[in-house]
């Protein structure tokens, strides 16, 4: 999904500004995660059409980051609203660490939120209707050796095939990031339908470990 691509590299060029990026951290033995993303669509952007992304630190729950997304189209008009929530993890331990307290001081919070993630997490899938199977490629790694996020939310949407993917749009996305995945993992991607045009996935190594859990809602567009 090349719309997660854009909003990631607009979150990394902002840490960068803030002196919170990538470089930084690596120089502290430290990088983020991605750990949740919730997108409200009203429509897609257009091929060709120039957009702009505005992103913005909002909040920081416990050890967690919130950065928030508005969307604009080539006319000005909002198109989508997300919210996100990010992590800071050992590059040695690959765990989640709360951070030194300068990271937190370079950020300045701002409390205006574009959107809210759904009060209940996406449910873990214990069957599948449909399913597809995905190997990733030395393209899908990031520069910590594992799938980029976007290339996951990419593999959720996969799984419904060409024909669904013309004749429906995606009115929102709810994506928990739960573990990684390497350039050697089988991974499958499922999906079941929850009711109407909602749907719950999930893409799974071939260990049977979970790197994402995600929730999807569909409408029919007006042509």
């Amino acid at each position: 999904m090349a719309l997660a691509g854009y909003l990631q590299q607009a979150a990394g060029a902002h840490a960068e500004q803030l002196g919170v990026g990538a470089e930084r951290l690596a120089r502290e033995g430290m990088f983020w995660v991605l750990t949740r993303l919730f997108l409200r669509i009203e429509r897609a952007p257009r091929g060709g059409e120039t957009i702009e992304i505005d992103t913005w630190p909002s909040q920081r729950p416990r050890h967690l980051y919130l950065r928030d997304f508005r969307v604009h189209g080539e006319d000005g008009a909002p198109i989508i609203a997300g919210a996100s929530s990010w992590a800071l993890i050992d590059a040695v331990r690959r765990k989640a660490v709360k951070g030194p307290s300068w990271i937190a001081d370079q950020i300045t919070f701002d409390d205006a939120r574009a959107a809210i993630f759904p009060d209940k997490a996406p449910m873990r899938l214990e069957r599948e209707e449909r399913a597809v199977d995905v190997t990733p490629r030395w393209s899908d790694i990031d520069v910590n050796g594992h799938v980029n996020n976007a290339n996951l939310v990419g593999w959720l949407l996969e799984v419904f095939g060409s024909d669904w993917l013309a004749a429906h749009a995606l009115s929102a996305l709810d994506v928990a990031f739960r573990s990684e995945c390497r350039r050697d993992d089988a991974v499958r991607s499922s999906v079941i339908r929850i009711v109407s045009d909602n749907f719950a996935h999930a893409v799974r190594r071939g260990d049977g470990a979970e790197c994402v859990r995600a929730q999807s809602w569909w409408r029919t567009p007006v042509r």
